[in-house]
Protein backbone atom coordinates (compact mmCIF):
# COMPACT_ATOMS: atom_id res chain seq x y z
CA UNK A 1 0.00 0.00 0.00
CA UNK A 2 1.51 3.78 -0.47
CA UNK A 3 2.18 5.80 2.32
CA UNK A 4 -0.72 8.17 1.85
CA UNK A 5 -2.53 5.05 2.91
CA UNK A 6 -1.10 5.23 6.10
CA UNK A 7 -1.32 9.03 6.19
CA UNK A 8 -5.12 9.02 6.13
CA UNK A 9 -4.88 6.45 8.70
CA UNK A 10 -3.69 9.03 11.12
CA UNK A 11 -7.01 11.18 10.49
CA UNK A 12 -9.31 8.55 11.05
CA UNK A 13 -11.84 8.98 13.64
CA UNK A 14 -14.39 6.71 15.52
CA UNK A 15 -17.42 8.03 16.87
CA UNK A 16 -19.18 5.27 19.10
CA UNK A 17 -22.98 5.73 18.34
CA UNK A 18 -24.82 2.51 20.55
CA UNK A 19 -22.48 -0.18 23.06
CA UNK A 20 -23.46 -2.79 24.76
CA UNK A 21 -22.46 -6.20 25.75
CA UNK A 22 -23.84 -7.86 22.57
CA UNK A 23 -24.38 -4.75 19.89
CA UNK A 24 -22.03 -1.77 19.08
CA UNK A 25 -22.76 0.70 16.20
CA UNK A 26 -19.88 3.00 15.46
CA UNK A 27 -18.84 5.19 12.77
CA UNK A 28 -15.67 5.71 10.81
CA UNK A 29 -14.79 8.74 9.39
CA UNK A 30 -11.83 9.94 7.25
CA UNK A 31 -10.86 6.40 5.98
CA UNK A 32 -11.32 4.92 2.70
CA UNK A 33 -14.15 2.02 2.28
CA UNK A 34 -11.64 -0.93 2.35
CA UNK A 35 -10.87 -0.39 6.36
CA UNK A 36 -14.12 -0.37 7.66
CA UNK A 37 -14.34 -4.11 5.38
CA UNK A 38 -10.93 -5.22 6.29
CA UNK A 39 -12.37 -4.88 10.11
CA UNK A 40 -15.54 -6.69 9.09
CA UNK A 41 -13.64 -9.77 7.78
CA UNK A 42 -11.03 -9.49 10.93
CA UNK A 43 -14.20 -9.63 12.93
CA UNK A 44 -15.62 -12.66 11.42
CA UNK A 45 -12.79 -14.62 10.70
CA UNK A 46 -9.96 -13.84 12.15
CA UNK A 47 -11.01 -13.25 15.88
CA UNK A 48 -9.97 -16.39 17.96
CA UNK A 49 -12.70 -17.74 20.57
CA UNK A 50 -13.54 -21.15 22.06
CA UNK A 51 -16.24 -23.41 20.95
CA UNK A 52 -17.23 -27.19 21.14
CA UNK A 53 -15.19 -29.08 18.52
CA UNK A 54 -15.14 -32.87 19.45
CA UNK A 55 -18.49 -34.41 21.02
CA UNK A 56 -18.38 -37.84 22.48
CA UNK A 57 -21.67 -39.23 22.23
CA UNK A 58 -22.40 -42.20 25.17
CA UNK A 59 -25.84 -42.58 25.36
CA UNK A 60 -29.03 -40.94 23.21
CA UNK A 61 -32.06 -41.99 23.26
CA UNK A 62 -33.56 -38.40 21.63
CA UNK A 63 -35.04 -38.33 18.19
CA UNK A 64 -32.38 -36.46 17.25
CA UNK A 65 -29.56 -38.81 15.96
CA UNK A 66 -25.63 -38.37 17.11
CA UNK A 67 -24.57 -35.76 14.62
CA UNK A 68 -27.54 -33.55 14.51
CA UNK A 69 -26.60 -33.01 18.53
CA UNK A 70 -23.07 -32.43 17.77
CA UNK A 71 -23.65 -30.13 15.12
CA UNK A 72 -26.30 -28.37 17.13
CA UNK A 73 -23.72 -28.04 20.43
CA UNK A 74 -20.88 -26.70 18.09
CA UNK A 75 -23.02 -23.84 17.32
CA UNK A 76 -23.32 -22.79 21.04
CA UNK A 77 -21.74 -19.52 21.69
CA UNK A 78 -19.19 -19.99 24.45
CA UNK A 79 -18.29 -17.24 26.92
CA UNK A 80 -14.34 -17.35 26.56
CA UNK A 81 -12.81 -13.72 27.90
CA UNK A 82 -9.26 -15.31 28.60
CA UNK A 83 -9.15 -16.89 25.21
CA UNK A 84 -6.15 -15.32 24.62
CA UNK A 85 -4.38 -17.44 27.25
CA UNK A 86 -5.07 -20.79 25.64
CA UNK A 87 -3.04 -22.45 22.92
CA UNK A 88 -4.89 -23.85 19.30
CA UNK A 89 -4.38 -27.56 19.55
CA UNK A 90 -2.43 -27.81 16.56
CA UNK A 91 0.61 -25.53 18.57
CA UNK A 92 0.20 -27.50 21.85
CA UNK A 93 2.80 -29.56 22.89
CA UNK A 94 0.55 -32.22 23.86
CA UNK A 95 -1.37 -32.89 20.83
CA UNK A 96 -4.35 -31.14 21.87
CA UNK A 97 -4.83 -33.55 25.05
CA UNK A 98 -4.03 -30.73 28.05
CA UNK A 99 -6.16 -28.04 29.90
CA UNK A 100 -3.41 -24.96 27.94
CA UNK A 101 -5.61 -25.89 24.59
CA UNK A 102 -9.03 -27.51 25.70
CA UNK A 103 -11.79 -27.29 28.15
CA UNK A 104 -13.74 -30.24 28.76
CA UNK A 105 -18.04 -30.21 29.31
CA UNK A 106 -20.32 -33.10 30.42
CA UNK A 107 -24.01 -33.42 30.52
CA UNK A 108 -26.07 -36.44 31.69
CA UNK A 109 -29.67 -35.91 31.47
CA UNK A 110 -32.86 -38.03 31.90
CA UNK A 111 -36.20 -37.39 32.00
CA UNK A 112 -38.13 -39.03 34.56
CA UNK A 113 -41.85 -37.29 34.21
CA UNK A 114 -44.88 -37.32 31.45
CA UNK A 115 -43.69 -33.80 30.91
CA UNK A 116 -41.26 -33.75 27.69
CA UNK A 117 -38.18 -31.98 29.40
CA UNK A 118 -35.82 -29.44 27.01
CA UNK A 119 -32.14 -30.33 27.45
CA UNK A 120 -30.48 -26.91 27.15
CA UNK A 121 -26.88 -25.20 27.24
CA UNK A 122 -27.63 -24.77 31.19
CA UNK A 123 -27.57 -28.60 31.55
CA UNK A 124 -23.29 -28.67 30.55
CA UNK A 125 -21.16 -29.07 33.77
CA UNK A 126 -17.81 -27.49 32.99
CA UNK A 127 -14.96 -30.68 34.00
CA UNK A 128 -12.41 -28.18 34.81
CA UNK A 129 -10.22 -28.62 38.06
CA UNK A 130 -10.58 -26.09 40.71
CA UNK A 131 -9.36 -22.61 39.88
CA UNK A 132 -8.52 -23.89 36.45
CA UNK A 133 -8.16 -21.47 33.54
CA UNK A 134 -10.74 -23.45 31.54
CA UNK A 135 -13.24 -22.65 34.28
CA UNK A 136 -13.66 -19.44 32.76
CA UNK A 137 -15.82 -20.90 29.48
CA UNK A 138 -19.22 -21.28 29.72
CA UNK A 139 -22.29 -21.42 27.64
CA UNK A 140 -22.89 -17.79 26.58
CA UNK A 141 -26.51 -18.13 27.66
CA UNK A 142 -27.50 -20.45 30.41
CA UNK A 143 -26.31 -21.02 33.99
CA UNK A 144 -23.70 -18.20 35.80
CA UNK A 145 -23.94 -16.25 32.42
CA UNK A 146 -24.29 -12.28 33.20
CA UNK A 147 -27.35 -11.70 30.97
CA UNK A 148 -29.37 -14.85 32.31
CA UNK A 149 -32.43 -12.84 33.24
CA UNK A 150 -32.59 -11.56 29.75
CA UNK A 151 -32.49 -14.47 27.36
CA UNK A 152 -33.25 -18.08 27.75
CA UNK A 153 -30.49 -20.80 27.41
CA UNK A 154 -30.79 -22.90 24.27
CA UNK A 155 -32.08 -25.42 23.59
CA UNK A 156 -30.03 -28.65 22.25
CA UNK A 157 -32.84 -31.61 21.97
CA UNK A 158 -35.97 -32.40 23.62
CA UNK A 159 -36.73 -35.74 25.77
CA UNK A 160 -39.77 -37.39 26.64
CA UNK A 161 -40.39 -40.14 29.64
CA UNK A 162 -37.52 -42.55 30.28
CA UNK A 163 -35.03 -40.89 27.39
CA UNK A 164 -31.68 -39.60 28.10
CA UNK A 165 -28.37 -37.86 26.73
CA UNK A 166 -25.30 -38.05 27.89
CA UNK A 167 -21.96 -37.30 26.35
CA UNK A 168 -18.36 -35.44 27.02
CA UNK A 169 -17.64 -32.31 24.47
CA UNK A 170 -14.08 -30.63 23.97
CA UNK A 171 -14.16 -26.89 23.09
CA UNK A 172 -11.01 -25.69 21.51
CA UNK A 173 -9.98 -22.37 20.53
CA UNK A 174 -10.63 -21.68 17.11
CA UNK A 175 -11.15 -19.17 14.44
CA UNK A 176 -13.62 -18.28 11.84
CA UNK A 177 -11.59 -18.80 9.00
CA UNK A 178 -11.61 -22.83 10.43
CA UNK A 179 -14.69 -23.23 10.62
CA UNK A 180 -18.37 -20.98 11.15
CA UNK A 181 -18.85 -22.43 15.29
CA UNK A 182 -15.57 -20.02 15.73
CA UNK A 183 -17.14 -16.73 14.65
CA UNK A 184 -17.23 -14.65 17.36
CA UNK A 185 -20.36 -12.16 15.82
CA UNK A 186 -22.96 -13.48 14.22
CA UNK A 187 -23.38 -10.13 12.01
CA UNK A 188 -21.08 -7.82 10.95
CA UNK A 189 -21.60 -5.36 8.72
CA UNK A 190 -21.15 -1.14 7.33
CA UNK A 191 -22.26 0.54 4.77
CA UNK A 192 -20.99 4.70 3.83
CA UNK A 193 -23.28 6.59 5.24
CA UNK A 194 -24.27 9.33 2.90
CA UNK A 195 -23.03 12.98 2.60
CA UNK A 196 -26.16 15.38 1.58
CA UNK A 197 -25.05 18.81 -0.23
CA UNK A 198 -27.08 21.49 -1.04
CA UNK A 199 -25.81 23.88 -3.75
CA UNK A 200 -26.76 27.71 -1.80
CA UNK A 201 -26.19 29.37 -5.61
CA UNK A 202 -28.82 27.56 -6.79
CA UNK A 203 -30.79 27.11 -3.22
CA UNK A 204 -31.01 31.16 -3.23
CA UNK A 205 -33.01 31.10 -6.83
CA UNK A 206 -35.47 29.87 -6.03
CA UNK A 207 -38.81 30.74 -3.91
CA UNK A 208 -40.62 29.28 -0.84
CA UNK A 209 -42.98 27.18 -2.53
CA UNK A 210 -40.24 25.26 -4.45
CA UNK A 211 -38.42 24.63 -1.40
CA UNK A 212 -41.41 23.58 0.21
CA UNK A 213 -41.93 21.09 -2.67
CA UNK A 214 -38.17 19.46 -2.45
CA UNK A 215 -38.88 19.43 1.74
CA UNK A 216 -41.80 16.93 1.07
CA UNK A 217 -40.75 15.07 -1.61
CA UNK A 218 -38.37 13.25 0.85
CA UNK A 219 -40.02 10.18 2.37
CA UNK A 220 -37.41 9.82 5.10
CA UNK A 221 -37.74 13.48 6.18
CA UNK A 222 -34.40 14.63 5.71
CA UNK A 223 -34.70 18.51 4.72
CA UNK A 224 -36.85 20.95 6.65
CA UNK A 225 -37.54 24.52 5.44
CA UNK A 226 -38.11 27.55 7.88
CA UNK A 227 -40.55 30.21 7.04
CA UNK A 228 -38.92 33.11 8.87
CA UNK A 229 -35.79 32.49 6.92
CA UNK A 230 -37.11 30.77 4.03
CA UNK A 231 -34.39 28.40 3.91
CA UNK A 232 -34.43 24.56 2.96
CA UNK A 233 -31.85 23.03 5.72
CA UNK A 234 -30.94 19.65 6.26
CA UNK A 235 -32.31 18.33 9.54
CA UNK A 236 -31.06 14.88 9.95
CA UNK A 237 -28.24 13.78 6.99
CA UNK A 238 -28.67 10.10 8.73
CA UNK A 239 -32.04 9.16 7.55
CA UNK A 240 -30.76 9.75 3.91
CA UNK A 241 -31.43 6.11 1.92
CA UNK A 242 -30.46 7.31 -1.17
CA UNK A 243 -33.83 7.01 -2.43
CA UNK A 244 -32.56 9.88 -4.79
CA UNK A 245 -36.78 11.47 -5.10
CA UNK A 246 -35.14 14.81 -3.65
CA UNK A 247 -32.65 15.10 -7.12
CA UNK A 248 -35.45 14.10 -9.05
CA UNK A 249 -37.61 16.45 -7.61
CA UNK A 250 -35.01 19.37 -8.31
CA UNK A 251 -35.08 18.54 -11.71
CA UNK A 252 -38.76 18.80 -11.96
CA UNK A 253 -38.71 22.65 -10.81
CA UNK A 254 -35.81 23.37 -13.32
CA UNK A 255 -33.14 23.23 -10.53
CA UNK A 256 -30.88 20.15 -11.07
CA UNK A 257 -27.87 19.99 -9.52
CA UNK A 258 -29.84 21.53 -6.47
CA UNK A 259 -29.02 18.91 -4.42
CA UNK A 260 -26.39 16.62 -4.25
CA UNK A 261 -25.77 13.02 -2.61
CA UNK A 262 -22.20 11.29 -2.32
Amino acid sequence: MSHGFYERLGEMTIEIRDASPNHCVFVLSNVDRSVPNALRRVLISETPTMAFDFVEIQENDSVLNDEFIAHRLGLVPLLSSNVSHFKYAHECDCDGECDKCRVEFELNVRCTTDEPLDVTSSDLRNLSAPLAMGLTVRPAVGRDCPNEDEQEPIVLCRLGKGQSLKFRATARKGIGKEHAKFQPVSVATFYAEPVVRIDPEIHDQLNFEQKETVEQSCPSLVFKTDSTTEMLEIEDMDRCTRCMECVATAKSIDAPGLIKID
